[in-house]
C-alpha cells in the first residue's frame, strides 16, 4: 500500500511541478519521478517500465498536438512554436509512471478506467488552466467534452498496453 501512496504522491508532485513551474525545475522533477518509479518497480520489469514511459510520451506528443491543433488546448507563454511544450509531453512521461503501480487494479477494469479517465483528466487539465498554465481555445464546456472523450479511450488504451506489456515479462528477464 505504500507503493502505490509514494506513486500516487509523486505523480501528483510532478503534475504540480510542470504545471505550476513549466520550466527546467519542472524537467528535473519529472527526471525524479521516473527514476523513482523504475527504482520501484521489480527489477525484471524495470526494462518494460522504460518502455512504457516512452511510449506514453510519443503518443502523449501527438495527442497533445492534435489537441492544439484543433484549439482545445492552447498552452500560455511557450515558446515552442506550433508544438506542445515539453511540460505537457512529460505529464504523460509522469501518468505512465502510474499504470504499473497506484493504477494497476485498473488493468482488467478497462470500462471504469474509461470513465476514470473521462472524468478526471479533464479536471485535471481544468486545474491546469486555472493555474495559468493553459487556456482552452473553445468555450469550455466543448473543451472538457472533447477532452473527457480523449481520455475515455487513451486512458484505458494506455493501461492495457502496459497490462499486456508487463505480463510478457518474466523474473530473470
Amino acid at each position: 500500500m505504500a507503493k502505490i501512496l509514494i506513486n500516487g504522491a509523486l505523480f501528483n508532485l510532478g503534475w504540480l511541478a510542470c504545471v505550476v513551474l513549466r520550466n527546467h525545475w519542472s524537467l528535473l522533477a519529472v527526471l525524479a519521478v521516473i527514476a523513482i518509479y523504475l527504482y520501484m518497480e521489480e527489477s525484471h520489469l524495470r526494462a518494460r517500465g522504460a518502455i512504457v514511459v516512452a511510449v506514453a510520451v510519443l503518443v502523449g506528443f501527438a495527442v497533445d498536438n492534435a489537441m492544439l491543433s484543433e484549439g482545445l488546448l492552447i498552452p500560455v507563454g511557450t515558446d515552442a512554436g506550433d508544438l506542445a511544450p515539453f511540460w505537457m509531453t512529460a505529464l504523460w512521461a509522469i501518468l505512465s509512471t502510474t499504470f504499473n503501480i497506484a493504477f494497476k487494479p485498473l488493468q482488467n477494469k478497462l470500462v471504469l478506467a474509461g470513465v476514470m479517465g473521462a472524468i478526471s483528466a479533464p479536471l485535471t487539465y481544468l486545474g491546469a488552466v486555472r493555474l495559468g498554465a493553459a487556456e482552452f481555445g473553445v468555450p469550455a464546456e466543448f473543451a472538457l467534452a472533447g477532452l473527457g472523450v480523449v481520455w475515455l479511450l487513451v486512458f484505458p488504451a494506455g493501461l492495457l498496453f502496459t497490462r499486456r506489456l508487463m505480463s510478457r515479462a518474466s523474473p530473470g528477464v
